[in-house]
Protein backbone atom coordinates (compact mmCIF):
# COMPACT_ATOMS: atom_id res chain seq x y z
CA UNK A 1 0.00 0.00 0.00
CA UNK A 2 2.82 2.44 0.81
CA UNK A 3 4.35 1.83 -2.65
CA UNK A 4 1.04 2.78 -4.22
CA UNK A 5 0.80 5.96 -2.16
CA UNK A 6 4.38 6.87 -3.00
CA UNK A 7 3.74 6.33 -6.71
CA UNK A 8 0.47 8.31 -6.52
CA UNK A 9 2.18 11.15 -4.65
CA UNK A 10 4.99 11.31 -7.20
CA UNK A 11 2.54 11.31 -10.11
CA UNK A 12 0.37 13.95 -8.41
CA UNK A 13 3.45 16.15 -7.95
CA UNK A 14 4.23 16.03 -11.67
CA UNK A 15 0.63 16.73 -12.63
CA UNK A 16 0.56 19.79 -10.36
CA UNK A 17 3.96 20.90 -11.66
CA UNK A 18 2.85 20.55 -15.26
CA UNK A 19 -0.37 22.46 -14.50
CA UNK A 20 1.73 25.28 -13.04
CA UNK A 21 3.99 25.27 -16.09
CA UNK A 22 0.96 25.44 -18.38
CA UNK A 23 -0.54 28.26 -16.28
CA UNK A 24 2.63 30.32 -16.49
CA UNK A 25 2.94 29.43 -20.15
CA UNK A 26 -0.62 30.61 -20.72
CA UNK A 27 0.03 33.91 -18.98
CA UNK A 28 3.25 34.36 -20.96
CA UNK A 29 1.43 33.45 -24.18
CA UNK A 30 -1.20 36.12 -23.53
CA UNK A 31 1.53 38.63 -22.70
CA UNK A 32 3.49 37.64 -25.80
CA UNK A 33 0.48 37.81 -28.10
CA UNK A 34 -0.55 41.15 -26.66
CA UNK A 35 2.92 42.52 -27.24
CA UNK A 36 3.05 41.11 -30.78
CA UNK A 37 -0.35 42.61 -31.54
CA UNK A 38 0.63 46.02 -30.13
CA UNK A 39 3.91 46.02 -32.08
CA UNK A 40 2.17 45.02 -35.33
CA UNK A 41 -0.94 47.18 -34.99
CA UNK A 42 0.56 50.31 -33.46
CA UNK A 43 4.25 49.96 -34.23
CA UNK A 44 3.88 48.90 -37.83
CA UNK A 45 6.32 46.03 -37.32
CA UNK A 46 6.42 42.81 -39.30
CA UNK A 47 4.86 40.03 -37.22
CA UNK A 48 8.13 38.04 -37.09
CA UNK A 49 10.13 41.03 -35.80
CA UNK A 50 7.36 41.76 -33.31
CA UNK A 51 7.46 38.13 -32.18
CA UNK A 52 11.22 38.39 -31.60
CA UNK A 53 10.95 41.48 -29.43
CA UNK A 54 8.03 40.04 -27.47
CA UNK A 55 10.02 36.84 -26.92
CA UNK A 56 12.91 38.71 -25.34
CA UNK A 57 10.64 40.69 -23.05
CA UNK A 58 8.61 37.78 -21.76
CA UNK A 59 11.46 35.28 -21.42
CA UNK A 60 12.92 36.91 -18.31
CA UNK A 61 9.53 36.94 -16.60
CA UNK A 62 8.96 33.32 -17.62
CA UNK A 63 12.30 32.21 -16.14
CA UNK A 64 11.62 33.78 -12.75
CA UNK A 65 8.03 32.55 -12.61
CA UNK A 66 9.00 28.99 -13.51
CA UNK A 67 11.96 28.98 -11.15
CA UNK A 68 9.86 30.10 -8.20
CA UNK A 69 6.36 28.83 -8.87
CA UNK A 70 6.61 25.79 -11.16
CA UNK A 71 9.82 24.04 -10.22
CA UNK A 72 10.52 25.67 -6.83
CA UNK A 73 14.18 25.65 -7.77
CA UNK A 74 17.16 27.47 -6.34
CA UNK A 75 18.94 27.49 -9.69
CA UNK A 76 21.20 30.52 -9.87
CA UNK A 77 19.95 33.15 -12.33
CA UNK A 78 23.00 33.38 -14.59
CA UNK A 79 23.58 29.65 -14.86
CA UNK A 80 19.90 28.71 -15.07
CA UNK A 81 18.89 31.55 -17.34
CA UNK A 82 21.56 30.62 -19.89
CA UNK A 83 20.08 27.12 -20.14
CA UNK A 84 16.54 28.50 -20.09
CA UNK A 85 17.19 31.04 -22.82
CA UNK A 86 18.99 28.47 -24.97
CA UNK A 87 16.02 26.10 -24.79
CA UNK A 88 13.67 29.03 -25.30
CA UNK A 89 15.68 30.27 -28.28
CA UNK A 90 15.46 26.95 -30.10
CA UNK A 91 11.79 26.69 -29.18
CA UNK A 92 11.33 30.19 -30.54
CA UNK A 93 12.99 29.25 -33.82
CA UNK A 94 10.57 26.35 -34.09
CA UNK A 95 7.70 28.72 -33.28
CA UNK A 96 8.79 31.10 -36.05
CA UNK A 97 9.11 28.31 -38.61
CA UNK A 98 5.73 26.82 -37.69
CA UNK A 99 4.11 30.28 -37.57
CA UNK A 100 5.57 31.22 -40.94
CA UNK A 101 4.40 27.99 -42.49
CA UNK A 102 0.88 28.31 -41.12
CA UNK A 103 0.56 31.96 -42.20
CA UNK A 104 2.10 31.68 -45.65
CA UNK A 105 1.10 28.20 -46.72
CA UNK A 106 -2.17 27.59 -44.87
CA UNK A 107 -3.45 31.20 -44.61
CA UNK A 108 -3.77 31.22 -40.81
CA UNK A 109 -4.07 34.59 -39.10
CA UNK A 110 -0.73 35.34 -37.42
CA UNK A 111 -2.24 35.31 -33.91
CA UNK A 112 -3.76 31.84 -34.38
CA UNK A 113 -0.61 30.54 -36.04
CA UNK A 114 1.50 31.88 -33.17
CA UNK A 115 -0.84 30.37 -30.59
CA UNK A 116 -0.76 26.92 -32.21
CA UNK A 117 3.01 26.94 -32.61
CA UNK A 118 3.46 27.93 -28.96
CA UNK A 119 1.29 25.06 -27.75
CA UNK A 120 3.23 22.52 -29.82
CA UNK A 121 6.64 23.71 -28.62
CA UNK A 122 5.43 24.23 -25.05
CA UNK A 123 5.17 20.52 -24.31
CA UNK A 124 8.75 19.93 -25.36
CA UNK A 125 9.93 22.97 -23.43
CA UNK A 126 8.41 21.66 -20.19
CA UNK A 127 10.41 18.46 -20.24
CA UNK A 128 13.62 20.20 -21.26
CA UNK A 129 13.26 22.87 -18.58
CA UNK A 130 12.40 20.28 -15.96
CA UNK A 131 15.41 18.11 -16.70
CA UNK A 132 18.03 20.58 -17.94
CA UNK A 133 17.29 24.09 -16.65
CA UNK A 134 15.85 23.44 -13.21
CA UNK A 135 17.04 19.83 -12.73
CA UNK A 136 14.02 18.49 -10.91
Amino acid sequence: MSQFLLHFSHRHHHIVQFARYVSIGGIMLVLNLLLVWIFVQFGGMHYLVASGIAFVLESVAAFFANRKYTFKSTTHFRHGYMKFITIAFYSFLAVLIITYGLVHFLAFHYVWARTFSTIVTGFIGYFLDMKITFRV
